[in-house]
This record gives structure tokens, C-alpha cells and sequence, in this order.
């Protein structure tokens, strides 16, 4: 079964591009769309679970960092604050669920391409935790021991949502600093460092648009099959 792949052409609202991934999740469900795979960026944003809005404080640690141009996006997956905006490029796979795999194996899934196509570009890739990054788990992508990349997964019972961040150009002290803020504000232990991740521009030495790069994940899938 081959990947229907969309780019999207627009830098997205946040919420809308969550919003998205959602619907599409429940279309191959139903078995209304193939296994689909979606290339898309976004304005600037911190995405962090829901029910980090149930503290007390953080409605005020929104409005502050709303002010500081990093506005709040809710997403329904769990794990901690992470980045969005015009350097982070996101991949959406949506594959049906027959027959059932682990969820290691969806994260494979996703993430053997992805290796497969950061090594494509000179930069040995891996998968793994790394302690002191942003929204670390055990299925980030690594090069040279730093993040450079996130992912998450959600199910239904015939489909799975498998999504990847990729960090293409940003501001990593920014970004620390407003998550950071947020979770001091919200009582949360986790700090970020810097240092603990990269970006597809630092880690290469070279000038790579975030739309170049999703035009040549694009060409990249158009092949792969399920």
C-alpha cells in the first residue's frame, strides 16, 4: 500500500494543523482516506497537553508568553512543551490499524524513514532518549547525541496517528527560556537545556529552508510504501 502524501502549501494555525491530523486520523478509520502521510509547518507556538490548562497559574503563563510572541496550542497526545513555528517541520503518518502492531512498532514506522533520510543529508541519525532536551522520550531523533527531532503517537482501534517534529531552524535559547517559564509557572520539575538539542541547519553547517527540506521529504516518501 503506497502513502498518499500531502504537503501543505500554507503555514498553518497551530490549532487547525492539530485539528487536521485529527481529522484525517478518523477518515482512514472509517476508511474514507489510504494511509496518508502529511508534510506541514506552522506559526510560531508552544504545544503542550491538555490538561497542563488545568493549573491555576496558567492561563496567566499564557497571556505572558502570548505577549512574548510564544502563544499556547493544546494538543489531545501527552508527553511535555515543545516548539512549533516556520523552523519545525512536521510529519503526519495515518495508517490503518490491521492488522494490530505495538506501538514500538508505529514508532518505527515513522522513525526508520526519517533516519533513513537525515543519514540521506550526511547526518547519522538514531533513535533515543535525551536527557535535559525539550519534551524528551524514548522515540526522539538523535544526531550526535542531541535532539533533533520529536515524535508522538495517538490510536484509534483501526487506525494510528504516528507524528514526528523536526527541528529545521530555531532559536533553541528562546525556546528554553519561554518553556522553561511555562513549566515554573505551572509547578512542573522539568527543565531544558540548549545544548541537549540541535537543529538541521546547526548539525549540516548549511542554510536549509524548512520549505526546501519539505519539498525533499516529499520526493523522499512519494516511493515508500506501508
Amino acid at each position: 500500500m503506497k502513502w498518499a502524501v500531502t504537503t501543505e502549501r500554507e503555514t498553518l494555525d497551530p490549532q487547525l494543523a492539530i485539528a487536521q491530523d485529527e481529522s484525517v486520523l478518523a477518515q482512514v478509520a472509517a476508511g474514507d482516506l489510504p494511509a496518508t502521510l502529511r508534510i506541514w509547518q506552522t506559526t510560531q507556538s508552544i504545544a503542550v497537553p491538555r490538561h497542563f490548562s488545568l493549573h491555576d497559574r496558567f492561563a496567566d503563563a499564557a497571556l505572558t508568553l502570548a505577549g512574548r510572541g510564544w502563544p499556547i496550542t493544546l494538543r489531545s497526545s501527552g508527553g511535555s512543551a515543545m516548539p512549533q513555528g516556520p523552523g519545525v517541520l512536521n510529519v503526519s503518518m495515518v495508517f490503518p490499524h490491521d492488522p494490530p502492531m505495538s506501538i514500538e512498532a508505529g514508532f518505527q514506522l515513522l522513525t526508520d524513514p526519517l533516519c533513513a533520510f537525515f543519514d540521506s543529508l550526511g547526518l547519522p541519525a538514531s533513535v533515543g532518549s535525551v536527557p535535559g532536551a525539550f519534551c524528551d522520550g524514548r522515540y526522539n531523533l538523535v544526531v550526535d547525541q542531541q535532539k533533533i527531532g520529536g515524535t508522538a503517537q495517538k490510536r484509534k482501534k483501526q487506525a494510528v496517528l504516528a507524528h514526528a517534529a523536526l527541528q529545521i531552524d530555531l532559536d533553541l535559547d528562546a525556546t528554553c527560556r519561554s518553556i522553561n517559564f511555562l513549566n515554573e509557572q505551572i509547578d512542573r520539575d522539568e527543565r531544558c537545556r540548549p545544548d541537549a538539542a540541535t537543529t538541521l541547519v546547526m548539525a549540516s553547517g548549511r542554510a536549509m529552508p524548512a520549505t526546501a527540506i519539505g519539498q525533499q521529504l516529499t520526493a523522499f516518501f512519494a516511493d515508500k510504501r506501508l
